[in-house]
């Protein structure tokens, strides 16, 4: 929840039965405060998250990207004749290198893993990190664009030489794509500069907001 929350950023958050979260300061005697806590970079980020998540046509748009992205690998394995299995569902994907379907983890246990971290490497040689166990979903947002998501899935579809056994990392061509972590990468710098300018110039590197709300330290 914590990821979710601020908006791919550091922070994290706990509930519970109202008395007892009645007890937390400000509003009751125990005291609690982290270096995290209301972090106004980690918040502005959440609230963006949240602005942008509520545009019209944002899951259509993620849904779409993603699905289109999946299907370029899985393509692109089938026609290297390696057995693969995945999909992908909203903004999240996944494939094993077995044959499937894969419906659990004794399922997955199948998946050539080693091919994997052949395949891994090879991406990034190309510029695209993908999430680093087969194991690990991926995830794409709002910030990839048609062209990032056309290059990921071009490179598998042209080098589809690196699902082989014979493949050989080459020198690094990259593309500069990021797919993975669903964090909205290309905001950061300006969550920045909207954070200073709302918490009045707060070295977001180095203070905090403490969940108490009685100091800025």
């Amino acid at each position: 929840m914590g990821k979710v929350i601020g908006g791919g950023l550091p922070v994290g958050a706990y509930g519970g039965r109202a008395d007892i979260m009645a007890m937390v300061a400000p509003a009751g005697p125990m005291y609690q405060a982290g270096t995290l806590s209301g972090n106004p970079l980690a918040m502005t980020a959440g609230i963006k998250t949240l602005e942008l998540l509520k545009q019209p046509g944002t899951y259509e748009r993620l849904e779409a990207i993603t699905h289109r992205l999946a299907t370029g690998i899985l393509e692109a394995a089938r026609g290297a004749g390696l057995p693969i299995t995945g999909g992908s569902i909203s903004a999240m994907f996944g494939f094993f290198l077995c044959e499937g379907p894969v419906r659990n983890f004794e399922d997955a246990k199948a998946a050539d893993t080693v091919r994997f971290g052949k395949l891994h490497r090879a991406m990034l040689e190309r510029g695209v990190y993908l999430a680093p166990s087969s194991f690990e979903a991926g995830f794409t947002s709002l910030a990839h664009s048609d062209d990032d998501i056309d290059a990921t899935a071009g490179v598998c579809t042209r080098d589809a030489s690196f699902f082989g056994d014979t493949y050989v990392l080459p020198q690094a061509a990259g593309y500069g794509i990021v797919i993975g972590f669903g964090v909205f990468f290309s905001i950061v710098t300006g969550l920045i500069l909207l954070a200073n300018q709302r918490y009045g110039g707060v070295n977001v590197s180095s203070e905090y907001l403490n969940t108490a709300g009685r100091n800025v330290k």
